[in-house]
């Protein structure tokens, strides 16, 4: 892997982290910028790497950084009420492309 896919993909991992502090809670799931992160590094990375960028992000928040809508972090918060969402990302982003 070219340094240049490595700090692309590390920094979308980090947007992401920071479009899902910028939230709108409305229900149980808050509405976050997050989403579009996700889309924009499957479109901006390509499949593979938009999809390690936001498998590094589960794993930043999994083990414990607050990288997660409000400030949540660690396995609880995958395996909660939100997690299908957190999970579903890499695959959003691996598909992104296709649409």
């Amino acid at each position: 892997m070219q340094l240049r896919k490595m700090t692309r993909t590390a920094l979308m991992a980090a947007v992401t982290a920071v479009a899902a502090q910028i939230a709108v809670p409305l229900f149980a799931v808050p509405f976050t910028l997050q989403v579009l992160a996700v889309i924009l590094s499957g479109l901006l990375l390509g499949p593979r790497y938009g999809a390690l960028a936001m498998t590094i992000y589960l794993l930043v928040g999994a083990v414990g950084a607050p990288v997660f809508a409000q400030f949540h972090g660690g396995l609880g918060t995958i395996v909660g009420p939100t997690g299908g969402y957190l999970v579903s990302y890499p695959l959003a982003a691996a598909v992104a492309e296709r649409c």
